[in-house]
């Protein structure tokens, strides 16, 4: 969601099974496949090591709340409270690993686990335990932003529009056509006039070749013309041109 919240939104969507973009998700690459894979191999030797160290583990426990839902790689009991264990394969923990064992022990501290204040991070060739206390007040204000986000589009029924020179996981392809087709892609068009089209209800290069003749609030008459001519010229064909004469 941090990276792409379209790619987020989509997968929200899909879950649920709400959208006809579903059935267009690009197929996993190889890299990805491999990675999952030696991912599953490595969290199958950690639970082997955990289990035979350790009695009462709880393996891949799914959890939820109102709202975000997850699977907890190792729920170990402790003498302080349950700790959230999480295996990575990677030498170094990531800011994202830390932020995911705060998700997880809030989830399961709003099902009514009782926490132990610390997670640890089961790495190649390491452990790294993490203070959550340290690390909550980012958490908090991260859940928040989603939930103001979820909330905002789940109110209009819109899509976010996907970030330009990001990857949006399976559904780059699909960002890659809307970015394409979106009136940010307009030569010559600023971030204000781009939010005036918006506004106007503008947001496709199809919609401003196609919008009727008048006035848009904020955008010059002259300006918008020209932006509605070079709509035309890429809506129709990419390599087109027009000699404007003064």
């Amino acid at each position: 969601w941090s990276q792409s919240p379209f790619a987020a939104w989509m997968d929200r969507l899909c879950r649920d099974g709400k959208h006809e973009w579903c059935s267009i998700k690009d197929e996993p690459d190889e890299f990805a496949v491999l990675l999952a894979e030696k991912g599953n191999e490595w969290e199958k030797e950690c639970l082997a090591r955990i289990t035979r160290e350790r009695e009462e583990v709880q393996y891949q426990l799914k959890v939820k709340d109102d709202l975000l839902s997850g699977a907890v790689d190792f729920l170990v009991p402790t003498e302080r409270g349950f700790e959230v264990w999480d295996s990575k394969l990677s030498t170094k923990a990531k800011p994202t690993h830390i932020l995911q064992l705060c998700c997880y022990a809030d989830m399961l501290q709003r099902n009514g686990y009782d926490m132990s204040n610390t997670a640890k991070i089961v790495l190649k060739g390491s452990e790294e335990c993490v203070d959550l206390r340290a690390f909550s007040p980012v958490w908090r204000r991260a859940r928040k932003s989603f939930e103001e986000f979820t909330q905002r589009y789940e109110a209009n029924g819109e899509i976010p529009r996907p970030r330009p020179n990001v990857l949006h996981g399976r559904w780059n392809t699909l960002a890659q056509k809307l970015l394409k087709d979106d009136v940010s892609s307009v030569y010559g068009t600023t971030k204000s006039v781009r939010q005036k089209l918006r506004n106007a209800g503008i947001r496709t290069v199809d919609q401003l070749a196609n919008a009727p003749s008048g006035r848009i609030k904020g955008i010059r008459y002259d300006i918008l013309n020209r932006l509605k001519k070079q709509a035309k010229l890429q809506g129709t064909d990419p390599l087109g041109f027009e000699i404007i004469r003064d």
